[in-house]
């Protein structure tokens, strides 16, 4: 049984099992369930959940009419769209962000999605502005950012924590007592990228080709983590002198949405596929390796939404066939045959004259990257022996804390 989720509008309907699962007679002041019989002395589960009318003796004792009497058709119709984050509000508020603004590099304006460090840092607007710009761009470049790693500690504040404390940059560096700041990595909190050898830390890893003078392929971070990084800061210290090795960037959900439109059978492929990723360093001692599909859909949400995309050629190592056809030689190959046509479909649409903006970044220039959704690339640069080096200072933050920012700021 549903309930039509937009009636007039269009057919997709919301399950009242669903509706009813998010019904605020369940869950108390801290949003936490009510509706659970637990043993007081022993924390032991007891059978069956509690009905709305033993939770409240006013509440109508039917499910069906306490579902459809608690949720407006706002309600209905704001959890029945698609976002690339999913949200259940609670209290009956609603999630309204802004559209999602698929680009390309002939269509991007970097100056509708460029800030000020400083306004970016003291003023609360700015502040939102930026999270708005990670939300329907994927990027926000923000100008005149002191490249001390302190800075970037203090930027990596606006897209992380408790969203309704205000900002304090400096009194949040204690890393036993802060619930804020960047993610914690095999390349440190903040780190510098560079291949000047006396700016690196002794102790991190440094067994990446960013560490080189190489170009780099476009692609997403940490494909090796479970859960890569929500955002890349990314900030200019030290351009090259003679401006090659500009920074590349892609909206990945600009391309699957393209892939999916004209081969929908590799985007079928690339979402339903499983790979294995892999990061070994043995002068440190790291080895880490996770695995997920290319694209990710959202399996919450009333729509086929998809969610974030992991991508990196240079650290992705393979994948199995379905366990049904382990055994069966024809059908292997024939799934290897159709994962290999899906790669290249991949890496046509990727190749795709104009898909990706291609940026000098300068001194100060800092751009975030929400990593989930855009990849990075960079161009070669070869920088003279007397050089200094090419370096970028930066930090990783979490996808969690990201994705709790936006629904904070976008909730009402």
């Amino acid at each position: 049984m549903s309930i039509d989720a937009n009636r007039a509008e269009n057919k997709a309907s919301v399950p009242l099992q669903y509706l009813n699962e998010l019904n605020p007679s369940y869950y108390d002041n801290n949003y936490q369930r009510t509706d659970v019989r637990i043993d007081e002395l022993t924390g032991d589960k007891l059978g069956k959940k509690l009905l709305p009318n033993e939770l409240h003796s006013n509440s109508e004792s039917s499910a069906e009419s306490s579902a459809a009497a608690a949720f407006t058709q706002e309600y209905i119709d704001a959890i029945s769209k698609s976002h690339p984050i999913s949200t259940t509000p609670p209290d009956l508020k609603t999630f309204k962000p802004p559209p999602i603004t698929h680009w390309t590099g002939d269509t991007l304006d970097l100056d509708e999605i460029t800030l000020d460090y400083e306004k970016v840092t003291t003023n609360e607007s700015d502040a939102s502005k930026a999270l708005s710009n990670l939300y329907t761009h994927g990027l926000c470049l923000i100008k005149n950012t002191p490249s001390s790693e302190s800075s970037i500690y203090d930027l990596s504040l606006l897209f992380t924590g408790p969203s309704k404390i205000p900002l304090s940059p400096s009194s949040s560096r204690d890393v036993y007592t802060s619930n804020s700041g960047p993610l914690r990595t095999l390349f440190g909190s903040t780190w510098s990228t560079t291949t000047n050898p006396t700016l690196q830390g002794s102790q991190t890893s440094h067994s990446d080709s960013a560490y080189t003078q190489s170009s780099l392929p476009l692609h997403t971070d940490s494909t090796y983590f479970s859960t890569p990084p929500g955002l890349q800061i990314f900030c200019m210290k030290t351009p090259a002198s003679d401006k090659s090795g500009k920074s590349t960037y892609l909206d990945g959900f600009s391309a699957t949405s393209l892939l999916k439109k004209k081969y929908p059978d590799s985007y079928d492929i690339l979402k339903s596929t499983i790979f294995k990723y892999r990061y070994i360093d043995n002068e440190t001692g790291w080895h880490l390796e996770a695995e997920g599909t290319i694209i990710c859909v959202d399996g919450t949400s009333l729509e086929e939404n998809v969610k974030s995309i992991r991508h990196n050629d240079l650290d992705r190592v393979g994948c199995l066939p379905p366990r049904g056809i382990r055994g069966d030689e024809v059908k292997v190959e024939e799934f290897y045959r159709k994962v290999e046509e899906a790669l290249e479909r991949w890496d046509e649409v990727i190749n795709e004259e104009g898909r990706k903006v291609v940026v000098g970044l300068e001194e100060g220039d800092c751009m975030v990257v929400y990593n989930r959704r855009c990849m990075h690339g960079r161009e070669a640069f070869n920088l003279k022996q007397e050089e200094g080096g090419r370096s970028i200072v930066g930090c990783y933050t979490g996808a969690d804390e990201l994705e709790s920012r936006w629904r904070c700021l976008f909730t009402t």
